[in-house]
């Protein structure tokens, strides 16, 4: 019973940091739609993240988690991460949200081939038609992408490609430095290259914005840091295989707020194609190990 109790509380967990993270991304559109260069978005979002870690490092006396053990290692993936959080915001920026997610849930099966590729990971022929009926998926929800008398914003599609690429070898790396890096350096590390990267062009060119605009961006940016403390504690209470499933929840939250905030109306063949992509990477969570899964799903990835 106190194992269940356990697993209900993480879910609960999970389902804040996932709905906090799709928040965040909701105030990133926003801030793209309005105007907001993509560098002065990043670099706001990226001192909202480090002040929010530091902060709560501080209170819980944890300030040496702080500093990185393997620097080039980190300073790898921190630039990783600097194409991660341009595609991010120029796709959030450009596509509706379900449209986005149905890319971005697509990496579990990217980090998978990946894998499979560069450390010599098997893959069982169950996984190998998972990943095939995922990608399928995709074909089919972003069908409309390849008719040419549609007028779509090609640009987020070729965001998308980049943000999945990026993200999954972002992970694959975490999942190498996980075992000597703490979650508080791995989020503040990439987050401090960011502000290095961007804020010389903030100074050379920006935007100014409105007091509304401004508080849009570091409420997004310090909801989506609290989710990922939420995260965290989702994943000490429960495995990664009932934790990560509940990241397709913001399937319903970002389509919920699509439509109420852009009036954004998926199409037929974006919810079939999102029902197949979600089914697949069900798949692969439930028959992944749980290092793996919670490498591929878990507390560290979130990019701010």
């Amino acid at each position: 019973m106190a194992r269940s109790s356990s697993h209900l509380v993480a879910i609960g967990y999970a389902l804040a940091g996932f709905t906090s993270w799709m928040i965040c991304d909701a105030c990133i559109k926003h801030a793209g739609q309005a105007g907001i260069p993509v560098h002065q978005i990043v670099a706001l979002l990226s001192m909202v993240t480090v002040l929010v870690v530091v902060v709560v490092a501080w209170k819980r006396g944890r300030l040496q988690a702080l500093r990185p053990c393997r620097v080039k290692a980190e300073i790898i993936r921190s630039l990783v991460q600097v194409g991660l959080a341009v595609a991010s915001v120029v796709m959030f920026t450009h596509l509706p949200l379900m449209t986005a997610y149905a890319g971005v849930f697509t990496a579990p099966m990217v980090i998978s081939l990946l894998a499979f590729v560069f450390l010599g990971e098997r893959l069982h022929r169950n996984q190998v038609l998972a990943i095939f009926a995922g990608f399928m998926g995709v074909l089919i929800a972003l069908g409309r992408f390849w008719d040419s008398s549609q007028n779509l914003p090609g640009i987020g599609y070729l965001a998308m490609l980049v943000d999945v690429l990026f993200f999954s070898i972002s992970m694959l790396l975490v999942r190498v430095m996980s075992r000597s890096e703490t979650d508080e350096s791995m989020v503040v590390f990439p987050a401090l290259v960011r502000i290095a990267v961007f804020m010389p062009f903030c100074f050379w060119h920006s935007v100014p914005m409105t007091w509304e605009q401004v508080a849009w961006l570091v409420g997004g940016g310090g909801i989506a840091t609290l989710g990922w403390l939420a995260m965290n504690m989702a994943y000490r209470r429960a495995p990664a295989a009932t934790v990560a499933p509940m990241h397709y929840s913001q399937i319903l939250t970002g389509a919920a707020v699509g439509y109420v905030v852009w009036g954004d109306v998926p199409s037929w063949n974006l919810i079939l194609g999102i029902g197949i992509i979600v089914a697949a990477g069900l798949f692969l969570a439930r028959h992944a190990s749980r290092p793996v899964a919670a490498a591929v799903e878990g507390p560290s990835t979130e990019l701010f």
